[in-house]
């Protein structure tokens, strides 16, 4: 796990995220999901959901495997999600680069 997921919480809980790319927003839309859904699915991430760390050329991203209850109806939805942290102006961000199913 390349992320402290105890920096992730801190980060999320104060609204610090940012999406990567346009297919990022589609995702989460096309789920129904607002900001509040991803950051409170993001704020109960463990290590138990982490499945491993994937590095490219330019960003290096930890990629978790959470299930979380749909809010349209009694199933749950296993999402696939792909985040890092960042450093932007001294302000960590946890900018996600997959959150779907």
């Amino acid at each position: 796990m390349e992320y402290d997921l105890n920096a992730v919480r801190e980060a999320v809980l104060k609204q610090q995220v940012s999406y990567r790319g346009r297919k990022v927003y589609k995702d989460i839309a096309n789920l129904g999901y607002t900001l509040d859904d991803v950051t409170a699915c993001l704020s109960y991430l463990t290590a138990k959901d982490y499945r491993k760390t994937e590095r490219y050329s330019d960003a290096v991203f930890d990629v978790y495997i959470k299930k979380t209850a749909n809010k349209n109806d009694q199933s749950f939805d296993r999402i696939f999600i792909k985040l890092r942290l960042i450093d932007a102006e001294n302000i960590e961000i946890v900018e996600i680069g997959s959150f779907h199913l």
